[in-house]
């Protein structure tokens, strides 16, 4: 799975994927993707997310809304060696919450307003790791002094990735 859009680049097939709307992940990508392009946003997502502290072997819980980028998360992933486990972001607030306790997730991949929902549900955070698709979550910024403080919660957001490089379409 880790490598499914780098295998179906390699065919040469030329396949081109339209969504009804851009990705979460990389929202100034527009709606047409090819293979390739695919495959080198999942590559680009696993280095964010490697970057952002997720781990071979790590169970990583990504809750977001349905769109296709939720399968390219899970890609990037297992692309790492990790393990992920994917929730809708429509689970009731305490389900969400007991799901996430039962996992016991090193890393959480959301939203900044499923982090607050929550958050609100007065539970402590859900993972060591928290990377939001589209803020920067909470203690994310801080001073320097704080950076050289031992931590044991990391967050960090997940940027999206630049659109990709096209060559002009002919007319």
């Amino acid at each position: 799975m880790g490598t499914l859009f780098d295998e179906a680049a390699a065919t040469g097939a030329p396949t081109v994927v339209h969504l009804d709307r851009p990705f979460d992940i990389a929202p100034h990508g527009g709606t047409r993707w090819t293979l390739p392009e695919l495959a080198q946003l999942v590559r680009a997502t696993a280095a964010r997310l490697a970057a952002a502290g997720v781990r071979p072997g790590d169970r990583v819980a990504i809750v977001k809304d349905g769109h296709w980028d939720y399968e390219l998360l899970g890609c990037a992933v297992v692309r790492l060696g990790a393990v992920p486990a994917l929730l809708s972001a429509r689970l009731d607030t305490a389900d969400l919450l007991t799901l996430l306790d039962r996992l016991r997730p090193a890393a959480l991949v959301t939203t900044s307003a499923l982090l607050a929902r929550c958050r609100d549900g007065a539970a402590p955070a859900p993972a060591p790791v928290l990377v939001t698709l589209d803020a920067a979550p909470p203690g994310a910024a801080r001073s320097p002094a704080a950076a050289a403080a031992p931590c044991s919660r990391r967050t960090a957001r997940c940027a999206p990735s630049p659109p990709p490089a096209r060559p002009a379409r002919r007319r």
